[in-house]
């Protein structure tokens, strides 16, 4: 059994389109800026380190966002719910709920790392229906930075199954070069998919072991994560 972290914005779903009009429409309702999700280096990052930059990038007062930001990340909330597209299965992206599904079956222990909140997370993954292969999440609010919530999803892991995961055992999937930056930290298994802003040169120059262009190879991806066994891991593109 391995443990394996799933990034999910990009990786597993694009809800991108949506993100991009709720940030469109927070930060015309609070600070009266046509702002832009895709104006600043998003991917791989949390819901509230994103409002952060976008307001340093259109010049407004750092700590008046700070002081508000729950505020803020509550007004983010409830916008993007009302703009959940009324088709959300639509949005999960090519091979997702294949591969996840024979992870499933073979026993693997699978969770949730994503910069976003709780509950936008939680909608996403109600509303595609996903949510029932993931024995828990961590989330953007919950550690500082992609490593913290890669560590506090080992440590609940293990919690959880009585198993220590480290090294190989753990493997990270996601989109950006944070998720490989990540694993390359936690000297776990990286694997990148060029679903995301990230390409695959971008992902391999990082130190990913395996590369893909999405997740539609099942039994390709399956053979990536299963691949260690205590040898060095080839790099490889699909």
């Amino acid at each position: 059994m391995k443990l394996i972290i799933f990034d999910l914005d990009q990786t597993l779903v694009d809800f991108l389109p949506v993100h991009e009009e709720t940030v469109r429409r927070l930060f015309l309702k609070e600070f009266n800026i046509d702002a832009r999700l895709t104006g600043i280096d998003f991917s791989g990052r949390s819901l509230t380190d994103n409002i952060s930059e976008l307001a340093r990038a259109y010049g407004i007062d750092g700590s008046l966002v700070q002081g508000r930001m729950g505020d803020i990340l509550g007004e983010y909330e409830r916008i993007f719910s009302s703009l959940m597209p009324a088709d959300p299965a639509k949005y999960i992206l090519p091979g997702v709920r294949q591969l996840l599904q024979r992870l499933t079956e073979a026993g693997h222990l699978i969770v949730l790392y994503t910069g976003d909140s709780r509950a936008i997370a939680s909608e996403v993954l109600s509303a595609t229906g996903l949510d029932e292969y993931f024995r828990f999440a961590v989330y953007g609010t919950e550690a500082k930075t992609r490593l913290d919530m890669a560590r506090l999803a080992v440590s609940k892991a293990a919690e959880i199954s009585g198993d220590k995961f480290s090294g190989k055992e753990v493997v990270i999937v996601g989109d950006s070069v944070r998720d490989i930056e990540c694993a390359r930290q936690l000297q776990s298994l990286s694997i990148g998919v060029t679903t995301g802003v990230h390409t695959a040169v971008d992902l391999k120059s990082r130190g990913a072991d395996y590369v893909f262009k999405d997740l539609t190879e099942t039994a390709k991806v399956i053979q990536a994560i299963e691949s260690y066994r205590g040898e060095s891991v080839p790099l490889k593109t699909g």
